[in-house]
């Protein structure tokens, strides 16, 4: 029979049978109905051929100038799964030895019945059949595992920056853990905060990007385009992404979180800026309420004299009109202190409201050390 095309598909279980003696490969390849039988009398194309589509090899240990246990060898090298029958006129222990060594899965001795050469390749078709379906099952539920690992890995990232972000007490600490947030997900790109300058994780942004967020109001929610990017339009926050991947869900969600977080910042930037008018706003009732009380000071005392009323005062007249004045300036004094006092919690809480929390640091640092650990364990 002449040597066939194996990388073609076939119904039946597909055996390759290599042996230089013709009359046998004609006596099996005929006298095997349930099985597709390829021959050949050269051994190379165990060694070349695409091996996919074969269920069996049969190998003859000697072969025209080559050793079929060689041939075996070589075959393994390439496929370490597909069944190899190994026939051979000896009958020792020590061949059977050397088969098994280079990976034969069966020996079978020459002359051989061929109902016994069939029930040997149809069992070992089924068994390898199996194996390549378990082999199947295992690949694909390694993916599924490493997908569900991964997809995890990208809620707790969300997570992490929901829980963070909440701490955020200026915007600068709030970009700086979004763009943390990206580099964890492998995700670069330029992010626009409306009455803020645009910031790039890589440092530099092109004129380009800039024009696109500035009519980007002319687009979708989540514009996608090109190769691996988006533009993800929310009302006061803009991103144009790159390497954006399977991440478009988990980038909008950061882009929820951060346009609720730029929101609550926002509010409370405004109630400082209110905190700190009120200050300046005491402090200047304080200083004209001092100025008022010494010109009214002043203003009496010139009135005493010009008056003429001085002169019919008497020392105890005068010591208490002092006295008066004193008590007076004290208890204005009293409640200046006690305004400053009042100034000085203002201005703390403020302080408090601006710097960032022990917490938040603890977060960012928890986040750094789970990113290298999951990068370890995932990648």
């Amino acid at each position: 029979m002449s040597e066939l095309d194996i990388c073609k598909p076939a119904e039946k279980p597909t055996v390759l049978l290599v042996d230089d003696d013709p009359f046998m490969l004609e006596q099996v390849s005929s006298g095997l109905s349930d099985i597709n039988v390829l021959t050949s009398l050269s051994s190379d194309i165990a060694l070349q051929a695409d091996l996919s589509n074969i269920d069996l090899i049969v190998l003859d240990v000697n072969l025209d100038g080559v050793c079929g246990l060689d041939v075996c060898s070589g075959v393994r090298e390439k496929d370490c799964l597909v069944p190899v029958l190994i026939i051979s006129k000896m009958l020792d222990l020590d061949v059977r030895l050397k088969a098994y060594g280079v990976g034969a899965n069966d020996y079978i001795s020459k002359p051989f019945q061929l109902q016994e050469f069939e029930k040997k390749c149809l069992s070992l078709i089924s068994s390898y059949r199996k194996l390549v379906e378990m082999d199947e099952k295992r690949l694909e539920a390694t993916d599924l595992f490493f997908s569900a690992q991964k997809g995890t890995y990208y809620v707790q990232v969300v997570n992490k920056f929901l829980q963070a972000s909440s701490e955020c007490k200026s915007l600068d600490n709030l970009f700086t853990l979004f763009f943390f947030s990206l580099n964890c997900l492998d995700v670069s790109g330029v992010l626009q905060v409306d009455s803020f300058d645009a910031r790039s994780t890589e440092g530099s942004i092109r004129s380009l990007e800039l024009e696109i967020l500035t009519m980007s109001s002319k687009l979708s929610r989540i514009h996608q385009f090109g190769h691996g990017r988006a533009l993800f339009n929310w009302s006061n926050c803009r991103f144009l992404a790159r390497g954006v991947g399977a991440h478009i869900d988990t980038l909008a969600h950061l882009m929820d979180a951060l346009e609720v977080s730029v929101a609550r910042i926002e509010s409370q930037d405004s109630l400082i800026r209110q905190m700190k008018e009120i200050e300046s706003y005491n402090n200047l009732v304080q200083q004209s309420v001092s100025e008022l009380f010494e010109m009214m000071t002043s203003s009496m005392s010139d009135a005493i004299v010009t008056l003429g009323i001085v002169s019919s005062l008497t020392s105890e007249e005068e010591s208490a009109i002092s006295n008066l004045l004193e008590f007076y300036k004290g208890e204005i004094t009293s409640c200046f202190l006690e305004q400053n006092s009042y100034n000085k919690q203002l201005q703390d809480s403020i302080e408090l409201m601006r710097e960032p929390s022990e917490r938040f640091r603890e977060m960012l640092m928890e986040m750094a050390v789970n990113n290298a650990r999951d990068e370890i364990e995932l990648f």
